[in-house]
């Protein structure tokens, strides 16, 4: 399987810094997996100033769990034609329907193969559309996959709110209806241009949030870039805690993707993290969908371990209780840069306990990542208890 990457991203800093009144958006393409991190050699050198290394990061990290659970090969594909596995990241929407009928139009209309035929998978946050075909002395096989992640800090913050919204007596259909297409893929990520306190999902709750401790402001900026103590490490965590959800999500996306590769032909749903559709879902259809883990339609940790225990089945991978009862599969050598990146990948958050060499460790689903609240003491608590467990 050979990957590419996708991404938009904002410079946020340099946006604060120099105080443009219009944000600026720079694309980004490049295989998965190229070693940019050594020493830079003709080959690589071409790729350094395009490449998103933030989301190149949470991908080797997000990886790890499907790759281990489905043991598919990962290469880096040598061209962005050579691919049949792309992952894209959805930096730049604003609220404007166009921009998703463009996509949905693109991952309908485009065909690898005449006689090919299409599905199309949900799971929190992400669309997945793949390719199948079968020849007359081929059996039938996927033969492309193409992910779209839609997880930003703006979605981070909203998926908190749809919980706290619940919580104040709100329907399901009313927070479905208020969620809002709002993706600014930055860095840092917790500075993007709408006021969150502006968000329809905002207005269902009966007490407004600290905005001020949530979300960075060009009049904070300079403070918490530059400052110490409790305030810098509660932001610290915040962007940590917003990363390994966005991990989980692409994650879950990855090893749904990994299972249908498993299964060309009929697709047994192994999790509610999963939907199934012949045709693109409409607009209308993606939040209903991606923000039930967080008004407590399924529990997101036993169903994630649901999916990867089903893909490492389906794989013929032999599972075993770790020392949580997390059934694992064995530790796996790199066969590839691109292997080799997914491996190396270190966590942003350490748990007390963690080796290097202990995959257990690797179970971020299970860290508590959805109770939360986004407030400063909320997720100083959090990332004291889920050190603490972890003892």
């Amino acid at each position: 399987m050979f990957v590419w990457m996708r991404s938009q991203l904002l410079d946020a800093e340099n946006w604060f810094k120099f105080g443009c009144s219009v944000p600026e958006y720079d694309g980004y393409s490049w295989p998965f997996g190229l070693a940019i991190r050594k020493i830079p050699t003709p080959d690589t050198v071409p790729y350094l100033t395009v490449v998103d290394g933030h989301f190149d990061h949470h991908t080797q990290c997000a990886w790890q769990l499907p790759w281990h659970y489905s043991r598919v090969r990962i290469q880096t594909a040598p061209s962005r034609s050579g691919a049949n596995f792309l992952i894209e990241n959805i930096g730049h929407w604003r609220r404007t329907p166009s921009v998703y009928e463009e996509l949905r139009r693109l991952m309908t209309d485009r065909r690898i193969y005449s006689t090919e035929q299409k599905r199309f998978i949900l799971t929190p946050f992400a669309l997945i559309v793949q390719h199948t075909i079968q020849g007359a002395y081929r059996p039938l096989a996927v033969i492309g996959s193409h992910i779209v992640l839609f997880y930003t800090f703006e979605t981070f913050i909203q998926e908190w709110l749809a919980a706290q919204a619940q919580k104040d007596g709100a329907s399901f259909d009313a927070i479905a209806a208020a969620y809002e297409h709002l993706y600014t893929n930055a860095w840092p990520p917790d500075i993007f241009p709408d006021d969150p306190a502006q968000f329809r999902l905002a207005r269902l709750l009966k007490s407004p949030p600290p905005w001020d401790e949530i979300r960075t402001t060009a009049e904070t900026f300079q403070i918490r870039r530059s400052g110490t103590g409790p305030v810098r490490t509660a932001r610290d965590l915040r962007i940590t805690l917003y990363s390994l959800r966005l991990q989980t999500h692409l994650s879950v996306a990855l090893a749904a993707a990994c299972y249908g590769l498993r299964n060309p032909g009929h697709i047994e749903l192994p999790s509610a993290l999963m939907s199934l559709s012949t045709s693109a879902p409409t607009i209308d259809e993606l939040a209903p969908a991606w923000l039930r883990h967080m008004v407590g339609f399924y529990d997101y940790p036993a169903e994630c371990e649901r999916l990867l225990i089903a893909l490492a089945r389906k794989s013929g991978i032999e599972l075993s209780a770790g020392p949580r009862g997390v059934p694992m599969s064995n530790y796996i050598q790199p066969r590839s840069e691109a292997e080799a990146a997914i491996a190396e990948a270190t966590l942003q958050f350490r748990r007390a306990g963690y080796h290097e060499s202990d995959v257990l460790a690797l179970d971020r689903y299970r860290w508590s990542l959805f109770e939360p609240a986004l407030d400063d003491r909320s997720v100083t608590t959090w990332a004291k208890n889920a050190t603490r467990e972890t003892s």
